[in-house]
Parts: structure tokens; C-alpha cells; sequence
């Protein structure tokens, strides 16, 4: 009876670990081919076309403010949208952007971020690696006790402000250094 039960618990938790790998591995290998791999660097060149002064953080800027608005338009609204809910989307914007301002710094810290072709691509291995690492993290508590990733992002649930908002404000202290780098101009940057 005992084995059996725990035989049980360890498929079920092996199920759930399954879930949360593979979907943190498709998030962060899409989300960083659409965001730095191709929108970072189309800003980047229109920033460039438009003569920014600093088009590398006008180019990270754009493109992460454009990641934390899709992580909130792409979640389905609650049945009553509350003050709790707009708090909720005002955070995930702000910790969306924070965090593809840092994934954007990791790529454009590699050589091969700046070079032409295909092989700017090579420059998104730490940036997915870190973004597989973060998912796993802040997916874990919800797909191992529960067996599913979350619906949305925007519940209006008291007991999902705590996460969102610790990791909003750790990941924004963590942006402002990146961001006042890249307004000092960009080493590797090339007109």
C-alpha cells in the first residue's frame, strides 16, 4: 500500500516536472528567437535608420517594453476586473520589460550579437538559458502543486501578487544598471 502510494506521488510529481522543463524550454527558446533575435535587432536597425543618438538602448528598450506588453495582452481577463487585476497587469508590463531589458543586455554582451547573418543567433544561448532558468522558478510552485501552468497571468488572486511582485522588483533593480549602460553608449555597438 505504501509503495504504491509513493510510486503514485513520483509519477505524478515526474509528470508535473515534466510540464514545467518542457514548457520553460518553449518559452524561452520562442520568446528569445521572436524578442532578441529578430525584434531586438529590427529596432536596432530602425533605431539606426532613424539616427538614435543610442540606438542599442533605444533597440533594447522598444523591444522589451514590446515583450512585457505581450506577456499582459496575451492573458485572458478574470470575469471581474478588478483594481487587483489592473495592479496585476501594471506589474507584469513592468516586469516583463525589466526582464527583456536584462535578456536583450545578455545578447548584446556576446561579439556574435553584432555580426551579420545567421550567426547573430549563436548570441542567444545565455539569454535562453537564463530565461529556461527563470521560468522554471516562477512556474514551479503553480505547475507542481497544481499539474498546470496557469491560464493568465492577470487572476485578481491576492496569493499571486507576492511572487509577481517580489520578482518585478528584483528584476527592475537588476534592469537600471543595464539601462544606464547601454544610455552611455554601447561598446560593441557598430553604426
Amino acid at each position: 500500500m505504501v509503495i504504491a502510494l509513493i510510486d503514485g506521488g513520483a509519477a505524478i510529481l515526474m509528470e508535473r516536472l515534466g510540464v514545467l522543463l518542457a514548457a520553460s524550454a518553449e518559452a524561452a527558446v520562442v520568446e528569445e528567437v521572436v524578442f532578441r533575435g529578430l525584434l531586438l535587432v529590427l529596432c536596432l536597425h530602425v533605431a539606426r535608420e532613424r539616427g538614435a543618438k543610442r540606438p542599442a538602448f533605444a533597440a533594447a528598450m522598444g523591444s522589451s517594453f514590446v515583450f512585457g506588453l505581450m506577456h499582459v495582452v496575451s492573458s485572458p481577463l478574470p470575469p471581474d476586473v478588478s483594481g487587483l487585476v489592473l495592479a496585476q497587469a501594471a506589474l507584469k508590463v513592468v516586469q516583463g520589460t525589466s526582464f527583456g531589458l536584462l535578456m536583450a543586455m545578455l545578447a548584446m554582451r556576446s561579439p556574435r550579437f553584432w555580426q551579420p547573418g545567421p550567426r547573430r543567433y549563436l548570441a542567444l544561448g545565455v539569454p535562453i538559458a537564463a530565461h529556461f532558468a527563470f521560468d522554471m522558478a516562477y512556474l514551479a510552485p503553480a505547475v507542481m502543486t497544481t499539474g498546470a501552468l496557469p491560464a493568465t497571468y492577470l487572476t485578481g488572486n491576492p496569493q499571486d501578487v507576492p511572487l509577481l511582485l517580489v520578482t518585478t522588483v528584483l528584476l527592475f533593480a537588476a534592469a537600471v544598471p543595464c539601462a544606464r549602460a547601454l544610455m552611455l553608449g554601447w561598446p560593441h555597438e557598430q553604426k
